[in-house]
């Protein structure tokens, strides 16, 4: 583990060297995994929350290296696992969707053209006659008081 601080009680303080030792151990862990690898479960057995992890890879190249690779692993093993049925495959697509960011995707072919003539809208009066929204608009224009 990390020095802990003077005082009783007081955080660790991880050094680099114990947060490379553990993106090795990340990587052991990963490769040897039966099912799929989680941060959430390798973490707590290390004796840290999986939180620490992310804090880590942003000042330590190795570890965010190793947490790179670990996601690499967990979508490879997600894929092979819900195809041999394994796993629940809607899960499987659930994750994948939500962890690495794929998506259901529809082509739409559009070539940018508008097909027919134009809209009118024609509104049939009580005494059978049509009423064109033109003779509408106009007859509103004429309406008003100059």
């Amino acid at each position: 583990m990390g020095k802990r601080g003077p005082k009783k009680g007081n955080p660790y303080k991880y050094t680099k060297g114990f947060i490379e030792r553990q993106a090795i151990m990340l990587l052991k862990y990963a490769q040897t995994c039966e099912m799929i690898p989680m941060e959430q479960e390798f973490a707590p057995k290390q004796g840290y929350h999986s939180n620490r992890l992310s804090e880590w890879a942003k000042t330590n190249k190795k570890l965010s290296g190793a947490l790179k690779r670990l996601k690499d692993i967990q979508i490879h093993k997600l894929v092979v696992l819900s195809l041999g049925r394994k796993i629940d495959t809607a899960m499987a697509i659930f994750t994948l969707k939500n962890i690495a960011g794929w998506r259901d995707r529809q082509e739409l072919e559009h070539s940018g053209e508008i097909k027919g003539g134009e809209t009118r809208i024609v509104i049939i009066r009580p005494d059978g006659k049509p009423d064109t929204e033109d003779e509408r608009i106009q007859n509103k224009v004429e309406a008003i008081p100059r």
